[in-house]
């Protein structure tokens, strides 16, 4: 009888959880028990529901036919009651020895609509931008270990091995290039938890005097200017995360790609133990939640990871420890009015370390170590007045983030040739200090990043006729400092001889501030069966708290967005109602530099005039010129996106599809480049000395000289990069099946992405350009860099199976990337003008052309150079598996590369031969619920 009751209900009911209490007078109830009467329903019908087994303690009670059962329950501090029913999803209360009903209702969810609710994968939401939102339930059949790993979930994303040894950043809808230059792209995305950033614009820890590339041990790591280091971001606190993609409310400003908004836990939940193990990393987390009164949660959670950079390799490792603690709670005023207020603090530490091997022979062995330790303190409070007319909520957020970075770097120095260094840290005339043949560096970068937040907000409600807005009003303030020490080390003992910076202490740079305002409205208005949906809005920004020479000061900058969406009437098909929306967007989104870009080093030369080598060390002498030059850019403004879209969604018989067409174009991305200067100094003349009779180092006063003028390139950050996005998103996603409780959800995107400069540079191709024996100096300006055309195809198809009556569940997903293209964007060799010796500019005439010195400062490329390469279709099988033992301890496994499929392919005359062996890689947790 009861599987023919599950058999009915399985089809018919579409359940939302509910749980109330009606608070009554307590009557007749003794200090040592109390009795609570409880009634059973359906979560949609309200029907009383026959048979529930109602368990406490050793216990157990059957609802009658009306779903009523009496419970005479002790007078306990706390007491779980468990309510389970054939057909139904089981459920579990709480109650306190404070509850003071005595009459309960309790609505329980069918099993056949909790199987279609859960979703394992990204899901496209219906919201007037495109995004992805991603479940607790798709969380854990994902098994991440980093904030990296969820990226797989959004549309073109792919399953990747992890690597937590270097810096892992965040790019949206975008092919991705190696190439520095680029990275406006990922500084571009945003991150909101609970309503606070992250912000990374104090962010100063990068090493120098070492080249700042991903192939050094410093360049791996660093995140100067690069956004969030996704390793950082713990998973298991989080319960739900949503990627906007598209364009953005305006309430959400200092990004130009995209915006994650995580949100965490803040429910009751038993005791939760993950621990986590692959190939190159180790997890455990332990998290609660705590009910602590009607409406209010207390959780906790504390994160620990170790990885390494290769099972063979323990000198390279990267760790992080996290907790967290958060309070929640709501409650209602006598005015009837909704009051939430969260509070949250974060803790963490980080540690990427690498040290070489001892046997490679030296007395003293390089190595780096990055340490990171972060408190963030933020608040939510907000007050909602459902009844009121117009003025429906104000809300109020901000945050306090403040972090200790360090950077220990040790570098063993070994010198092929004599080598001097100036000691002058002032500009002038100094005698150098030859320096060993052979010592140890040190480098310590100490900083401190500050970041202060605020946000006030309100909403207003209007009707007129059929239109109703929803208007939102606005302001932000947020501020970014660096108390730090800066860059610490031994000017005599540079981890570079040619090291062109000084000491310098963070906390001397000013803060940046950002002030916005900001006003948005949402517009909703039925034309007959048609339902139109707008939001429109309007940002401005402006930079504070800079000196006056900056053109960002005083400006501000405008963001205009708009969404649109028509929602098309159903058209009813076979019995099926088809939904159809259509939708398009436009908008700016901006991002301020960060505080290495406004403010950077100051640039030192030191310049050789004398250079006396005798073989008694008391007369030699060495002499340099030193100058120092500002690379400041005080004409450096905001980058900027102007963002496009149109959108389609359809809905039918359970089938879900999405689909979205975007063009992003940026044209002033931040870019490290290079400007010129001259500078004039002396060569000292000591050829008419004689080595055998002088008694003394030379005197610089009374030797003769030749002044010379020296023509050099330094770095200046410039809004001189280019970044165009163009492409094809998708989701298809089915209703869970009866065969195997299946459901399929197909996702892709081709991305089109065109990266080049739009800033004209200057360059020297040849190091040294060398006419009759003289060294010429001259600099071209071109019009063209390293720039690239790239585009892929990605698709994946999962294939969930999910099986609540034994406890079981399958992800297997097909990856397939279709093909690859990469081609170097053209680039004409010839320079539009040049820069003699002195500093003047001429053009680059065809008479110049001809000149044996300026004719070298033409490029030649190979015939190939600018080829298009294409790699052919590679697939993917990967598995992802978990198992509930009981109701206390789940099992997990995954495994990459499963089955492999790789064609081989010919580039440039090269030919690549896809690989017949396959490594898979695995990984396995286990979970505990006490």
């Amino acid at each position: 009888m009861q599987v023919g009751l599950y058999n009915r209900a399985v089809g018919k009911i579409s359940v939302v959880l509910v749980v109330f209490q009606f608070l009554l007078p307590l009557v007749g109830v003794g200090q040592e028990s109390r009795i609570i009467k409880v009634r059973v329903v359906d979560g949609t019908t309200s029907k009383g529901l026959a048979g529930v087994n109602i368990k406490w303690k050793a216990q157990a009670i059957i609802t009658n036919k009306e779903g009523i059962a009496v419970l005479t329950l002790p007078q306990t501090d706390k007491l779980q009651l468990s309510f389970s029913l054939l057909g139904y999803q089981s459920y579990t209360k709480e109650l306190r020895a404070d509850t003071v009903s005595t009459l309960m209702s309790v609505g329980l969810k069918s099993e056949k609509q909790y199987l279609q609710e859960v979703v394992v994968t990204g899901q496209e939401t219906n919201r007037l931008s495109s995004s992805t939102w991603i479940t607790r339930e798709a969380l854990k059949m994902l098994q991440p270990s980093s904030f990296s790993d969820l990226l797989e979930l959004l549309p073109g994303g792919m399953a990747k091995d992890p690597v937590l040894t270097a810096a892992n950043t965040m790019q949206l809808r975008e092919v991705g290039v190696n190439e520095p230059g680029y990275e406006s792209s990922s500084l571009g995305v945003a991150f909101m938890i609970d309503g606070a950033p992250l912000s990374s614009h104090a962010n100063m820890q990068a090493t120098i005097g070492e080249s700042q590339t991903r192939r050094t041990v410093s360049g791996s790591r660093n995140m100067l200017g690069k956004g969030i280091d996704l390793r950082a971001i713990a998973t298991d606190n989080i319960q739900e995360v949503e990627v906007i993609r598209g364009i953005p409310s305006v309430r959400y400003g200092n990004l130009t790609s995209g915006l994650v908004k995580i949100s965490r836990k803040s429910a009751g939940s038993p005791l939760t133990l993950r621990f986590k193990s692959d190939g190159l990393s180790k997890l455990f987390y332990a998290g609660k939640g705590l009910a602590v009164g009607a409406n209010k949660f207390v959780n906790v959670g504390i994160d620990y990871l170790k990885a390494k950079d290769s099972p063979t390799n323990p000198l390279e490792n990267y760790s992080r420890l996290t907790a967290m603690f958060k309070w929640d709670s709501n409650w209602q005023d006598a005015s009837g009015q909704q009051w939430k207020w969260m509070a949250a603090l974060d803790l963490s530490s980080t540690l990427d370390k690498e040290k070489k091997d001892s046997d490679i022979g030296y007395a003293e062995v390089d190595r780096y170590a990055a340490k990171n330790k972060t408190g963030n303190l933020s608040q939510h409070l907000s007050v909602s007045r459902p009844k009121a007319s117009w003025f429906r909520k104000i809300t109020l957020n901000h945050s306090l983030h403040l972090e200790q970075d360090r950077i220990d770097r040790v570098k063993w120095v070994q010198l092929e040739q004599a080598t001097a260094i100036s000691p002058g840290r002032e500009d002038g005339v100094h005698d150098g200090i030859f320096l060993p043949g052979n010592y140890t560096a040190h480098l310590q970068v100490d900083g401190k990043p500050l970041n202060l937040y605020g946000n006030l907000e309100s909403e207003h409600f209007f009707t007129w006729k059929k239109l109703t807005q929803n208007w939102l009003v606005g302001a932000q303030w947020s501020m970014d400092k660096n108390i730090g020490q800066g860059h610490v080390f031994d000017p005599m003992r540079p981890l570079s001889p040619q090291m062109d910076v000084r000491p310098r202490a963070f906390k001397d740079i000013p803060a940046s501030q950002e002030l916005s305002f900001f006003v948005e409205d949402q517009l909703k208005y039925s034309l007959a069966a048609h339902s139109i949906e707008a939001l429109l809005g309007l940002r401005a920004n402006k930079i504070l708290g800079l000196p006056a020479a900056y053109s960002m000061l005083n400006h501000w900058y405008v963001d205009p967005r708009f969404n649109i969406a028509w929602h098309f009437p159903a058209v009813d098909i076979a019995g099926n109602p088809l939904k159809i929306t259509v939708g398009a967007g436009v908008g700016r989104a901006s991002q301020k530099p960060v505080m290495a870009q406004i403010s950077p080093n100051t640039v030192y030369w030191d310049i050789v005039q004398l250079n006396y080598f005798h073989d008694t060390p008391e007369f030699r002498r060495i002499n340099f010129l030193t100058q120092s030059l500002d690379p400041t850019n005080y004409s450096l403004t905001p980058a900027s996106t102007l963002k496009k879209e149109l959108r389609m969604q359809a809905t039918y018989a359970g089938v879900n599809l999405v689909a979205s067409l975007f063009d992003e174009s940026m044209h002033n991305g931040f870019r490290n480049m290079s400007d010129y200067t001259v500078l004039h100094a002396k060569t000292y003349q000591t050829s008419h000395l004689d080595p055998s009779t002088i008694t003394a180092a030379p005197d610089i006063y009374a030797l003769p000289y030749q002044d010379r003028t020296i023509l050099t390139l330094y770095p200046k950050v410039e809004n001189g990069s280019s970044i165009h996005k163009q492409g094809v998103e998708f989701q298809l996603s089915s209703p869970r099946f009866t065969f195997l409780n299946t459901k399929l959800t197909a996702d892709g995107a081709w991305f089109k992405s065109q990266y080049g400069n739009s800033r004209m540079l200057y360059n020297n191709p040849r190091s040294t350009i060398i006419i009759d024996g003289q060294r010429q100096q001259y600099l071209g300006l071109y019009l063209t860099d390293k720039g690239f055309k790239n585009q892929v195809f990605h698709s994946k198809l999962f294939v969930d199976n999910y099986f609540p009556r034994i406890g079981m569940a399958f992800l297997t997903s097909l990856q397939v990337q279709w093909f690859r293209t990469n081609q170097s964007a053209y680039e004409n060799g010839r320079p539009v003008a040049y820069i003699d010796g002195n500093g003047n500019r001429y053009p680059f005439t065809d008479r110049a052309a001809q000149d044996p010195a300026l004719k070298q400062l033409i490029v030649n490329y190979a015939d190939n150079a600018f080829a298009v390469s294409r790699v052919p279709m590679t697939m993917y099988v990967n598995f992802k598996a978990t198992k509930n033992i009981g109701a206390k301890i789940r099992m997990a496994m995954y495994v990459n590369r499963l089955l492999q499929y790789n064609k081989s392919y010919t580039v440039n005359g090269v030919d690549f031969r896809a690989r017949g062996i396959n490594s898979p890689y695995f990984g396995m947790e286990i979970n505990l619920n006490i």
